[in-house]
């Protein structure tokens, strides 16, 4: 027992010897309502979050509390537009070649067909 008592007692006295440690930020420091981030609705997260001052996840973790889906989204398809490089007419009308071959029929399809409708009707 007297054993427990000093290595408690040192654990203290080191204890009060080191620097103190410095006090972790509350998450609630920053709490927006949500008629506050309604106002930034209209662009990403992350310019959000820099016009008022805290990182992303604390926006987040805001819009996590109050139950909002963030409503903004970068349309994706404008960015790989830009990105694509034009095709030329053969290039177009081979990108284009497999869909109208599976759209149209030909008499091998039809033959096909035919003996399959054969098939079932004998068995």
């Amino acid at each position: 027992m007297a054993t427990a008592r000093r290595t408690a007692t040192k654990r203290m006295a080191r204890g009060l010897q080191t620097a103190p440690k410095t006090l972790r930020k509350s998450r609630r420091k920053y709490d927006f309502k949500p008629n506050l981030l309604e106002q930034y609705f209209h662009m990403p997260q992350k310019e959000a979050a820099l016009l008022l001052g805290v990182a992303v996840i604390t926006v987040k973790r805001n819009c996590k509390r109050y139950k909002i889906e963030w409503p903004y989204r970068a349309n994706k398809y404008k960015y790989k537009a830009r990105n694509q490089v034009p095709l030329s007419e053969k290039g177009l009308a081979f990108m284009k070649l497999p869909l109208d071959c599976i759209n149209e029929e030909t008499e091998g399809d039809i033959q096909t067909e035919v003996l399959l409708d054969l098939i079932g009707s004998s068995g």
